[in-house]
């Protein structure tokens, strides 16, 4: 439940205007938490993060683990010209990347917004080779039993179970790919991670409020803390639809069989410097008014 300490609560009322459930009101000149069942709060903590005498206590939550905030907000022509320098990296240069750093692009992805507080969303890193590796046998040899179903009869299985859209999508550009990710692993050559020193895997227990968007937003908040600290990213579409099937490779890689695997990135240091930004469009852009 949430505590308000009237002995230093200023009745400044920053509390109840910030409330996402607005379950603090003003009673009689005093702000007080509502009688709400305590799932009515849903502990997001911007009622203590607003609070300049820390008088609101959040159970479950420690001003410890509120940090001041230091920096002004970085200006918009600084942060549009760290975006528009990103991009698909698929070239890295063999350096590994310190677990220090990887630390800052998870601090990063932690800041990410969510549906409901707490934030489900859980990542699986691989840093060394040998590993990514191994992960790459598994996918492949999954692959090749996709690439067998659908020189079979068994293939009007999948569409009835997908769609005509999903089984075209599959027909069409899955399968062309992961008949390219196979013929290149058996010449020696990694097309799935691209020799990446970092992958990450971003998955999620099904049973969040939002977990498909929580997951891709910070997923994307991990890609922009990459790109600050020097270093490139890429998506990689063929890894999670694989991983989220198997339960083989989600216990070798110790990842909750229930969970939801929806991305994966790799990244480290970009092998080539780029001169000039690549143009990028949204689908299309109206005010109803």
């Amino acid at each position: 439940m949430t505590t308000i300490i009237q002995e230093t609560c200023r009745r400044c009322g920053l509390c109840a205007e910030v409330c996402s459930a607005k379950i603090i009101r003003e009673v009689d000149g005093r702000y007080e938490y509502q009688p709400y069942p305590d799932w009515a709060c849903f502990k997001c903590g911007l009622c203590m993060a607003v609070c300049p005498t820390k008088s609101i206590i959040v159970e479950g939550l420690d001003y410890r683990d509120f940090p001041a905030l230091k920096k002004k907000n970085v200006d918009f022509d600084s942060l549009y010209q760290m975006l528009l320098g990103r991009r698909s990296i698929r070239s890295y240069k063999k350096d590994k990347v310190p677990r220090n750093v990887i630390k800052s692009i998870v601090d990063a992805a932690a800041t990410a917004p969510m549906g409901v507080p707490p934030s489900m969303v859980e990542l699986t890193i691989f840093d060394k080779r040998a590993d990514m590796e191994a992960l790459i046998d598994m996918i492949a040899k999954e692959y090749e039993g996709l690439l067998w179903i659908m020189k079979t009869p068994m293939r009007l299985i999948l569409r009835l179970m997908h769609g005509k859209i999903m089984y075209d999508v599959l027909r069409e550009h899955v399968v062309p790919a992961a008949g390219i990710c196979i013929e290149e692993r058996k010449r020696g050559r990694d097309v799935i991670t691209y020799d990446a020193p970092v992958l990450i895997l971003f998955h999620i227990n099904p049973h969040g409020a939002s977990n498909m968007e929580d997951v891709w937003i910070a997923a994307t908040y991990a890609s922009i803390g990459a790109q600050s600290l020097g270093l490139g990213s890429c998506f990689i579409g063929m890894i999670p639809p694989v991983v989220e099937r198997s339960k083989k490779i989600k216990e070798k890689f110790r990842i909750p069989v229930e969970n939801r695997v929806l991305a994966a990135m790799i990244l480290g240091i970009p092998a080539v410097k780029f001169k000039r930004s690549v143009p990028r469009e949204l689908g299309g852009v109206a005010y109803v008014s």
